[in-house]
């Protein structure tokens, strides 16, 4: 039974005490007043309870909502975190791909070098020509040995961000986790409010029904 049901049912039965007590009675019964006394006495401990089931629901409420937003915040930060991997996985394919490029290039660079150097010893009149152009492939091929420094760098780069969300990925799941031991420890007291409301109403029907006896042996 929830906390609100025993919220219902308190005011159910306080309302019966309340009306059951006001019964004309021969004031010179002892064991009448007695039971007027446990009737008020209970009646009491129930509000007492009342109060601390709606305390216990309140803090158990708050609880849940804060873990809640924490969960929806961490299950955010971990999409994020998701999506920036793949476009930093489909960036590290296209770096892969035109680092495979620049070296391919720099094979023919070399080919075409190797070409031109073929060509200074097969022909002495084409000598300053072939040499130009070997300085200018030379030249050609250290630019593109700095691109593909320059893209290297930018791969550990990426690398690095996608470790770090990883880190950050694996915060949240451990706050989740502490949320969760947070809600079950807030259902643990919340149960054991509805124990202790459980025994008020089994000692407010036993009075009820000992007042009933009472007004049978009054008439």
């Amino acid at each position: 039974m929830s906390i609100r049901e025993n919220k219902s049912e308190l005011d159910s039965l306080r309302g019966s005490i309340e009306v059951a007590a006001p019964v004309p009675q021969p004031r010179d019964s002892e064991a009448t007043r007695k039971l007027e006394a446990d009737v008020r006495r209970l009646t009491q401990q129930l509000r007492e309870v009342e109060q601390a089931s709606k305390k216990e629901l309140a803090k158990m409420v708050d609880s849940f909502n804060a873990a809640q937003r924490g969960n929806e915040a961490a299950e955010s930060q971990a999409e994020k975190a998701r999506a920036r991997a793949g476009r930093m996985e489909a960036e590290t394919r296209r770096l892969q791909h035109h680092i495979v490029e620049l070296e391919r290039a720099c094979r023919l660079k070399e080919e075409e070098a190797a070409g031109l150097q073929q060509q200074v010893r097969e022909s002495s009149r084409e000598h300053s020509d072939a040499e130009g152009r070997y300085i200018q492939a030379s030249k050609r091929s250290m630019h593109l040995e700095s691109d593909m420094s320059s893209l290297r760098h930018l791969l550990a780069a990426a690398e690095e961000k996608i470790r770090e969300k990883e880190r950050e990925v694996v915060v949240w799941e451990d706050r989740a986790q502490q949320w969760g031991r947070q809600l079950r420890d807030a259902e643990e007291r919340a149960r054991k409010a509805d124990s202790m409301v459980g025994k008020a109403e089994s000692e407010a029907a036993q009075a009820k029904q000992r007042l009933l006896e009472m007004e049978q042996d009054i008439r």
